[in-house]
Formats: C-alpha cells, structure tokens, sequence
C-alpha cells in the first residue's frame, strides 16, 4: 500500500510541474505585458506632449488692444 501511495503522489507530481517550458511560457507573457505597458504609456505621454506643444503655439488673444486706450 505504500509503494502505491508513492507512485500515485510522483504522477501527481509530474502532472503538476511546470517544468522549463512553463517558465519560458510564463517569462514570454510577462515580457509581453511590459512591452504592451510601455507601449501603451510612451503614446499617451506622447499625446500629452503634442497637446501641451500646441496649446503654446497659439497667439494670446487679448481683450483689448494698446491702441484703444
């Protein structure tokens, strides 16, 4: 009874390892992930940026001009 409750916990094990492929598979998502992450953030930094940018290029409208005076 022993030895079969031995070889049973060994298959279980086996069955739930992950092994070097699971490790690979789990380092490609998270790689993945950041890659998205930082995609994802660069773009709205830069969207940002090109807002700020043209929010400065437009000339100051003023209410009243020097000459009304």
């Amino acid at each position: 009874m022993n030895g079969e409750i031995l070889g049973a916990s060994l298959v279980a094990a086996q069955q739930h390892s992950m092994g070097a492929g699971g490790v690979v598979m789990l380092a490609a998502i998270a790689v993945i992930a950041l890659v998205a992450f930082g995609i994802a953030r660069w773009q709205r930094k830069r969207a940002r940026a090109e807002q700020q940018s043209n929010s400065y290029d437009r000339p100051a409208r003023k209410t009243r001009s020097p000459e009304e005076k």
